[in-house]
């Protein structure tokens, strides 16, 4: 697995951000897709909302949670229901 180390703007959107206690960070990581770094900030921060309840938006493009990161994107993380 690439564990290739990158730097990464993160969003949180609605009870994502209620429960990290932050709307905006930058990391740097080694998660090569949306899914790894989802759940490491949810180990961060201690978010509670399960991946199933949460939609991946990279770029301003909705995705799969298992396409590749690369340095420089912006990864933001909403609530499911806020978008159905």
């Amino acid at each position: 697995m690439d564990r290739t180390e990158r730097e990464i703007t993160v969003l949180y959107f609605g009870a994502i951000r209620d429960a990290s206690g932050i709307a905006e960070e930058r990391l740097r990581t080694g998660a090569p897709t949306p899914r790894a770094l989802y759940d490491e900030v949810c180990e961060l921060r201690g978010i509670g909302v399960p991946a199933d309840e949460v939609v991946a938006v990279i770029n301003d493009t909705y995705c799969m949670w298992n396409v590749s990161l690369n340095d420089g994107d912006k990864v933001v993380f909403v609530p499911r229901d806020a978008v159905e």
